[in-house]
């Protein structure tokens, strides 16, 4: 797929939006549904919604390569969304929404310990100033222990675990075989859970927020993929940011709360510390003797 510049950055604006959408309805909807279930119907409107577009594409191939490898990603990758929306349940959406971001800076660590790629000074530098904006974000001379912000952590540190498992995969899988097994054994390994305890929702609106998680867990999903695919991971990643801000105005919209100054600043810092690591900090293949 060629690149473009403005369309992937134009998708990674929308898988913002969407990322952040879905996450102020897991919000909405509270611990009445639990999160097993918000994660099965998210995957399973998708796969039904992923089921037209591979049926109208003559290309499509269900050859699935090292299918451990791709279920050990999907494994990590529902952890981290299990992660992140017990998260969203727990503190305020922007300060899971930042926590969770930090993906990028967990990345280069994991990366050296699971296949050995070094990382520059560049790219150390960036890792030490994002953890520093983590702990201005935690102000924790100030505030009592967060399990929220403690699951969002988790779950920047599975998504990064799903990453590197994707680029051992190799770049061979098309987008949307890639989109589709996801989908599918999501849907499956969640399935058990729903078995030995469903719950039915006990409004129309709560129905219809769980519907709108799958929607826009769907767009998310296929924005983020396709933007990847277009554009620089060094430019859609900052880009992806913008669900920080969006979780802002939303938070400050739906339940009056406003970002303190110390948030504000420690945002800017893990930021910083994210776009040092990716334009910087570009991972090095261990040299032979």
């Amino acid at each position: 797929m060629k690149e473009s510049l403005w369309r992937g950055s134009l998708l990674a604006v929308l898988a913002a939006f969407s990322l952040t959408s879905m996450n102020v309805f897991v919000k909405l909807i509270g611990d009445s549904i639990p999160v097993y279930e918000l994660i099965w119907v998210r995957f399973f409107i998708g796969l039904i919604l992923l089921i037209p577009i591979i049926l109208s594409s003559g290309s499509f191939s269900f050859k699935l390569e090292n299918p451990i490898k791709f279920l050990l990603r999907t494994i990590s990758a529902l952890i981290g969304m299990a992660f992140l929306f017990l998260a969203v349940q727990r503190m305020p959406l922007s300060q899971a929404l930042l926590l969770a971001n930090t993906t990028p800076l967990m990345v280069p660590i994991l990366a050296f310990f699971m296949t050995g790629a070094k990382v520059t000074k560049w790219g150390i530098l960036g890792i030490i100033v994002g953890f520093i904006g983590v702990g201005v974000v935690l102000n924790p001379a100030h505030a009592s222990f967060s399990w929220g912000a403690l699951l969002a952590l988790a779950s920047a540190f599975f998504v990064a675990l799903a990453i590197i498992q994707i680029r051992l995969l190799g770049k061979s899988m098309g987008t949307w075989p890639m989109l589709f097994y996801y989908f599918l054994m999501s849907t499956v390994l969640m399935t058990p859970f729903g078995l030995v305890k469903i719950v039915i929702p006990s409004s129309e609106k709560i129905i219809l927020f769980l519907i709108l998680i799958g929607l826009v867990g769907f767009i998310y999903q296929v924005c983020s993929t396709l933007s990847y695919k277009l554009a620089p991971v060094r430019l859609t990643t900052p880009i992806l940011y913008i669900n920080v801000l969006l979780g802002g105005i939303f938070e400050w919209i739906l339940w009056g709360q406003k970002p303190s100054f110390l948030f504000l600043i420690g945002c800017l810092i893990i930021i910083l510390g994210v776009v040092i690591t990716l334009l910087f900090g570009t991972l090095k293949k261990p040299t032979k003797n």
